[in-house]
């Protein structure tokens, strides 16, 4: 028992040497995907227009860009792990 205990402390002592850097690489994808999030949540409020088709139309193509840096930020934080 004790000698799992060492391994398993020197194995979470091995990664924790690892965990600012990324921290750090999570954090920088992050931000530059919040700040074109917070963009198109700007241009979209000032665009919309409702109960019109136009307005679905831009909802729809809201909506993509939205899933489209929801993957970025995926991407981002698999990456590190590859």
């Amino acid at each position: 028992m004790k000698k799992l205990r060492n391994i398993l402390y020197n194995v979470f002592g091995y990664y924790m040497q690892f965990l600012s850097l990324v921290l750090e690489k999570i954090e920088a994808g992050k931000r530059s995907i919040e700040d074109k999030l917070k963009e198109l949540v700007k241009l979209y409020s000032w665009e919309q227009e409702p109960y019109s088709t136009a307005s679905i139309d831009k909802f729809k193509k809201a909506r993509q860009k939205i899933f489209r840096l929801l993957q970025q930020f995926n991407n981002v934080c698999t990456a590190l792990f590859t």
